[in-house]
């Protein structure tokens, strides 16, 4: 696996590590974007899946 399979992996899981870390902290400064943990995460997983569909076909 090259470095550039390995990226398209690794970026997609620290996005989605990045969202639940977000949303489940209670950290009074992470308070107004706890919003935006639900889109990170979302976006993540369909990175995701987008990318291992295509490392998939090719």
């Amino acid at each position: 696996m090259d470095s550039e399979k390995l990226r398209d992996i690794i970026i997609p899981l620290i996005v989605i590590g990045a969202g639940l870390f977000i949303k489940t902290t209670e950290n009074k400064n992470y308070q107004d974007v706890k919003k935006w943990g639900k889109y990170l995460i979302i976006i993540g997983i369909a990175s995701l899946i987008i990318r291992n569909i295509d490392l998939l076909i090719n």
